[in-house]
């Protein structure tokens, strides 16, 4: 056994085999130690190293500079052998000079040692899936994100999620232009700034949640514009629930959506048309005009939510009536126009 080998202590994954100037080897581990990938045909003392490891052709220049000392260590990574029963290994070679002996200044045999790396490599391997896989379960992810953020953006009915205590969490572009707010003022407000009188409606919205563990209401709506005027918005909500991670834990959260809609304009219509409607019938059943008139404006402050409604009616007392011209005071002309 050649002395170098002697004073070699390596780990039981890592062979060597030492080489002479010309690739011979000289001398190697035990052949246990290479495991079942080294083909016993094959044999190793006094064989060309090549024989055993064709990617090593080529690689001539590279051991002369190892053994002048030009080059301290080469390294080639991932070689792969195949066994009789279909399995892969995979390999490392680390070459590096070995320290002379005796009287000689410069090296003149090499070490390669042989690294089996196969579980790292499926370690590898199963972590660069990982990856891959999570990597597209993001990419997935995102674009669905990007894709749902397109879909509110475009909605153009105002969109609104609050929890269940009607804290705002989310608006749309069009919840911006109805009621004149900017997102970030709306954000972490309650939705009482934006609905007039909302706390009985609050109060039934949470019972619901609370006895039935469900939400879907149509419901119309006083709201008021950061300008102070009055709206009427249809809302439909319904509740939904989003998973969250909390503390290591999956825990499902409840979220209150709104899809508003602004019906001030139909409101309006409509109101103006039942007064109408009512006008016409107080008309028709009325005697005389007079008796018709505190139904009328009683009808059309019911109609049109007034408040107070009054009727001004003009004087006719005498001295109020304008002098109507006398024939007799008349003159007329020549050209027969008075």
């Amino acid at each position: 056994m050649n002395a170098l080998a002697q004073t070699l202590i390596v780990p039981p994954h890592i062979c060597y085999v030492v080489l002479d100037d010309q690739w011979q080897i000289l001398d190697h581990s035990p052949p246990v130690a290479f495991g079942t990938w080294l083909d016993p045909d094959l044999p190793l003392r006094a064989s060309d190293i090549r024989d055993h490891f064709p990617e090593l052709f080529g690689c001539e220049e590279i051991f002369s500079d190892i053994l002048a000392g030009n080059l301290p260590l080469f390294t080639l990574n991932g070689m792969t052998r195949t066994t009789a029963n279909g399995e892969n290994f995979y390999l490392d070679l680390h070459l590096q000079a070995a320290p002379p002996t005796g009287e000689a200044l410069q090296p003149t045999t090499l070490i390669l040692f042989i690294e089996d790396v196969t579980e790292k490599m499926r370690l590898e391997q199963v972590l660069v899936q990982s990856t891959n896989e999570a990597n597209l379960l993001l990419n997935a992810l995102t674009a669905s994100k990007q894709y749902i953020d397109r879909i509110v953006t475009a909605i153009a009915d105002a969109l609104i999620v609050t929890t269940p205590h009607q804290i705002i969490k989310t608006v749309n572009e069009a919840t911006e232009k109805l009621f004149g707010y900017r997102q970030e003022e709306l954000i972490g407000q309650s939705l009482a700034l934006l609905i007039v009188e909302a706390e009985p409606l609050f109060t039934e919205l949470y019972d619901s949640i609370q006895n039935y563990g469900e939400l879907s209401r149509n419901l119309e709506v006083v709201c008021q514009h950061r300008s102070g005027v009055k709206l009427t918005v249809a809302f439909s909500c319904s509740l939904i629930h989003t998973e969250a991670q909390e503390d290591g834990e999956h825990h499902l959260i409840p979220d209150i959506v709104y899809i508003g809609r602004d019906v001030t304009e139909r409101q309006r219509t409509q109101q103006r048309l039942a007064a109408q409607y009512a006008i016409a019938r107080i008309l028709s059943e009325a005697t005389t005009l007079e008796a018709a008139t505190h139904e009328i404006l009683k009808a059309i402050g019911e109609n049109l939510d007034w408040d107070v409604g009054e009727l001004w009616l003009p004087s006719t007392t005498a001295e109020r009536k304008p002098a109507l011209p006398q024939p007799d005071d008349m003159i007329w002309q020549r050209s027969g126009e008075p």
